[in-house]
């Protein structure tokens, strides 16, 4: 399966360009749309911008697409119409896209419609195709959304720092009870099925994260436990990536190694950290006060009985990540 994020992008994507080209009609020209699109969705769920200083998210919004709308009437003050209207019709995506509430999607589509301040003329035709495009939008949404809920496994979650968890996936099913509870705990933790279930723990922390992404909160990250095993299998590691191949998800979910792990696999490692994967670091016995290297992790986890733990806190404030006292 490709990577959850990257799939709803295109959809939303998708639906946005669809909402313009209708309409807009004859006013609707790609080197308008398309920097409005582009720079609402950096806003709107990369939660990157301009004014990151703008406690009020929806404002934060609508000052990032006054800006667009601001730069493409300075280069050609022709296209004053369709720019502006372009712009006055992101308010009714805002509603669609969750950033505001409505009770009712007819009475959002008949308010558009009768807006005074879109300079537009709507046919019946364009009106029903419109009506039609909006609620299969609607309805797909929460299809896609509903498709990745799954009865048989849960997310535990274990907070460790401010907005920071490690995630574990669990079981609700029942096995037959002629296994041992060892047998059973063997299995699940076997390398096969750890590769398995970190994977699938992906996929739903993936729509955990965009379901929160939608109301609007990008505060939580989670920390999952990567095992050594994909590291050296290639195929199983391309994958495992794809799923998470998206700069959002990249940067909300980090994977934990040991330090014996890196050391193991320092090249793959590095790697994963040069294309944008958080890392998440334990240190352990073999570790030998080789800070430096700490600097690329984004989080470190330090055990207060360990050998190395006073030097790590003296060195607190030179070590450019998050610790994590456990």
């Amino acid at each position: 399966m490709e990577c959850i994020m990257e799939e709803y992008l295109k959809f939303t994507n998708n639906f946005f360009t669809d909402y313009f080209k209708l309409l807009l009609d004859k006013q609707y020209d790609k080197k308008i749309v398309t920097p409005f699109i582009e720079k609402y969705i950096k806003v709107r769920y990369y939660n990157n911008g301009l004014f990151n200083n703008e406690k009020n998210f929806v404002e934060k919004i609508n000052k990032e697409l006054h800006s667009i709308a601001n730069a493409l009437l300075k280069d050609d003050t022709l296209l004053e119409d369709p720019i502006k209207n372009t712009y006055a019709l992101f308010t009714y995506i805002l509603y669609l896209d969750d950033c505001y509430e409505y009770n009712n999607i007819n009475t959002l589509i008949k308010t558009l419609f009768e807006d005074k301040n879109i300079k537009l003329t709507y046919t019946d035709e364009i009106k029903n195709s419109f009506k039609q495009l909006v609620n299969k939008y609607v309805t797909q949404k929460k299809e896609f959304i509903d498709s990745f809920n799954n009865k048989d496994f849960q997310i535990e979650e274990t907070k460790v720092d401010k907005n920071t968890y490690e995630a574990e996936l669990t079981y609700n099913f029942e096995i037959n009870k002629l296994y041992s509870e060892y047998a059973i705990e063997t299995a699940y933790n076997s390398e096969v099925v750890s590769e398995n279930r970190l994977y699938l723990l992906i996929l739903l922390l993936s729509k955990e994260i965009l379901q929160s992404i939608i109301k609007m909160d990008y505060s939580k990250k989670y920390i999952v436990e990567l095992p050594e095993s994909i590291l050296q299998k290639p195929k199983k590691q391309k994958r495992f990536l794809r799923a998470l191949d998206n700069d959002i998800l990249k940067s909300k979910i980090s994977l934990r190694i040991t330090y014996q792990e890196y050391i193991q696999n320092t090249e793959t490692i590095n790697n994963l950290i040069s294309s944008g994967h958080s890392m998440s670091l334990v240190l352990d016995s073999t570790f030998k006060n080789e800070t430096g290297c700490l600097v690329l992790f984004d989080n470190v986890y330090v055990y207060k009985k360990d050998s190395y733990y006073d030097t790590i806190m003296n060195n607190r404030d030179k070590i450019d990540t998050n610790i994590i006292l456990v």
